[in-house]
C-alpha cells in the first residue's frame, strides 16, 4: 500500500539518511513531521552534528514535493520533550501512520578507551531514544485504527560483530531485539514492526572524521582490521537524497546508488496482520548431522575431523 496520503515521522531528520528518508516519503505522497537535535551531539561524536539549518533544509525538500511538514527541534533522550512535539505534529497533520526511528549516533573506539559517559551517551540515545520514539508515537496509530508502520533503523552492526565500537555494537544489537518485541505486542493492532540493517551509507556519520577515528581504533589491534569489509566494489551506498559522492568517497555505480525500495519495510499490512506471513519451514538436515544450529560433532565424527 502507497504512502500516500499519510503522515510519516521520522527522526534524525536533518541529514543523511534520515533527510532521504522524508524526501522519498513525501515524494511517494506522505505528509513528515521532521524531527531532529539540530544541536551538538555528545562530545565523544567524532563528526559534526546536525544544525537548524541542516533540519530547515530538509523541510524545504519536503515543501518542494508539495507535502506538508512540521519540523521541530527535540532530543529522543526527552520522553516528555518528544511527546509533546509528537502530539502537536499530530493534531496539526490529524494522523500518524509511519515511524522511522533513525537517529542514532557513533563513537569508534578500542573497548579500553570506551569512557563510562560514551557508552552511556550511545545507549541512551541509540536504544532509550529508540524506545522514546516508538512509546511516544504507537499510540497514535493505535488511535488511528488504521494500522501502520515502524521502522527502527539498526545497522550491520546489530547482527554481527563490528570491532572497535563496542557501544553501538551493543545499541544496534538492543534495537534489533527491541523490534522483535515491540512487533509481537503491535501486531495485533495491524502495526508492522521492523528492523533495517544498513552497512556504510555515505552521511556525515560516514564523514572523513569518522573515518579517522575508526583508523586510529584499528592501530590498537590491526588483527581486526578489515572485518566485515564489503563485497561489492562500491564499498558504500549513498542515502537517495544524495546523488554526488564527496571526495574520499569510491565512485558509486548509478545503478546501485538509489537506496532500494522497501516496500516490505514501509508498506501498511492487511486486516490480518498476521497474513502476510509465510509458513515455518523446518531447515533440511544433512547426512550426518544432528540439527541446525548445533554445534556437537555428528556421529562417527570427532569435532572438525570428518567421520572415517
Amino acid at each position: 500500500m502507497s504512502p500516500s496520503g499519510r503522515v510519516a515521522l521520522i527522526t534524525g531528520a536533518a541529514r543523511g539518511q534520515g533527510r532521504a528518508h522524508a524526501v522519498r516519503l513525501s515524494a511517494e505522497g506522505a505528509d513528515i513531521i521532521a524531527l531532529d537535535i539540530a544541536g551538538p551531539l555528545p562530545t565523544s561524536v567524532p563528526y559534526e552534528s546536525p544544525t537548524p539549518d541542516d533540519l530547515a533544509e530538509t523541510a524545504r525538500l519536503v515543501s518542494a514535493n508539495g507535502r506538508r511538514v512540521i519540523d521541530t527541534v527535540v532530543d529522543i533522550r526527552d520522553l516528555d520533550a518528544l511527546k509533546v512535539a509528537v502530539d502537536r505534529a499530530v493534531r496539526e497533520l490529524g494522523r500518524l501512520d509511519v515511524v522511522v526511528a533513525n537517529a542514532g549516533i557513533c563513537s569508534p573506539a578500542p573497548w579500553d578507551r570506551i569512557t563510562a559517559e560514551s557508552f552511556r551517551d550511545t545507549i541512551e540515545t541509540n536504544v532509550t531514544g529508540t524506545w522514546n520514539t516508538v512509546m511516544a508515537t504507537a499510540q497514535h496509530i493505535i488511535d488511528g485504527g488504521r494500522g501502520g508502520s515502524i521502522i527502527l533503523i539498526g545497522s550491520a552492526a546489530g547482527i554481527k560483530m563490528e570491532p572497535f565500537m563496542l557501544d553501538y555494537v551493543v545499541s544496534k544489537h538492543a534495537v534489533t531485539g527491541m523490534a522483535r518485541a515491540f512487533a509481537a505486542e503491535l501486531g495485533r493492532h495491524s502495526i508492522r514492526v521492523n528492523s533495517l540493517h544498513p552497512g556504510a551509507v555515505e552521511t556525515p556519520m560516514g564523514s572523513g572524521q569518522m573515518r579517522d577515528a575508526i583508523r586510529s581504533a584499528a592501530e590498537s589491534y590491526p588483527y581486526l582490521r578489515g572485518r566485515n569489509r564489503p563485497l561489492l566494489p562500491e564499498g558504500t551506498a549513498q542515502p537517495e537524497a544524495s546523488r554526488t559522492p564527496s571526495p574520499g568517497w569510491p565512485p558509486i555505480n548509478p545503478d546501485s546508488s538509489r537506496v532500494p525500495r522497501s516496500r516490505s519495510i514501509w508498506a501498511f499490512p492487511t486486516a490480518d496482520p498476521h497474513a502476510h506471513r509465510a509458513p515455518p519451514t523446518r531447515p533440511k538436515r544433512r547426512p550426518g548431522t544432528i540439527g541446525a544450529g548445533s554445534h556437537r560433532p555428528a556421529k562417527g565424527s570427532c569435532g572438525n575431523v570428518p567421520p572415517g
